[in-house]
């Protein structure tokens, strides 16, 4: 009999196995059964939120010509009547190959509480403004807090596969009245963490937040170190009073991280 622990690795006659063994009525009516199980199980299986989305694309325009590019600039400028908090930069360059190739590359950041309303609206735009001949790669970004990772924690305790990220935000923009995209950026650096999703898929697992929480432990240890430094030529108290409460702060990040990253290890131990 054949096994496999992952769906696309199931044997291509496996249909053909499972009808040749039906030998009656019954047969046939758990299957229905066992398909609508299963159907259940993959549509239904618990998500989990993050507070925010960001997603990076790049639009590379190949053999574009002087004019070609001003088309591309001007249409693309009008992106700014369908979304709010954005950046764009435009770049053309010059690659000489028995001959000169020119292209046209647009980089866009885009923040949105719905990855799904995000591309479709996008695409409608180029699709709109009669776009083409272009590649369109992406990168996604998420928005979290500590308690992103305390709910996988807690609630994902039994699951050390890919946990399925929900299509919407915690946060929605409508809402936000944060209107200057620099501001928004600033806001979110200072209350969120970032992390950019591997091979663009809404899942994360529980080695990629282990890996992420060692990082931040390394940049507050690096953090500790410049202080340090700093000290050793400082003799202003008000100064050093500062250094050492920030180092103080420093410890307590570390702390924090450290412990659940403990949290992390035990909860894939008891999974297996």
């Amino acid at each position: 009999m054949a096994y496999s622990r992952n769906i696309v690795n199931l044997p291509n006659d496996i249909h053909g196995i499972i009808h040749n063994n039906l030998e009656n009525g019954r047969d046939i009516h758990n299957f229905k059964n066992s398909c609508k199980t299963f159907n259940n199980y993959v549509n239904y299986e618990k998500k989990i939120n993050v507070d925010l989305f960001k997603i990076s694309y790049k639009l590379i325009f190949n053999n574009s010509d002087i004019n070609m590019h001003y088309s591309i600039c001007k249409k693309m400028s009008k992106i700014s009547n369908i979304f709010e908090l954005y950046t764009i930069n435009f770049n053309r360059s010059h690659v000489k190959k028995g001959g000169f190739d020119n292209s046209t590359t647009i980089y866009f950041d885009i923040f949105t509480d719905d990855i799904k309303e995000n591309k479709d609206t996008l695409l409608n735009f180029i699709k709109f403004n009669k776009i083409k001949n272009y590649k369109l790669e992406f990168n996604i970004f998420i928005y979290f807090t500590d308690s992103f990772i305390n709910n996988i924690i807690t609630n994902f305790n039994k699951n050390n596969n890919d946990i399925i990220i929900e299509n919407n935000s915690l946060q929605k923009l409508e809402i936000n009245k944060i209107k200057c995209i620099h501001q928004f950026k600033k806001f979110i650096k200072e209350n969120l963490h970032e992390y950019k999703l591997s091979n663009n898929k809404l899942f994360i697992d529980k080695i990629e937040i282990k890996e992420f929480l060692s990082l931040q432990v390394m940049h507050q240890e690096n953090k500790i170190e410049n202080s340090m430094s700093l000290l050793n030529n400082i003799i202003d108290p008000e100064i050093i009073n500062k250094q050492m409460a920030l180092m103080d702060n420093n410890v307590k990040i570390i702390s924090k991280y450290n412990n659940l990253i403990s949290q992390l290890k035990q909860n894939i131990i008891k999974s297996n």
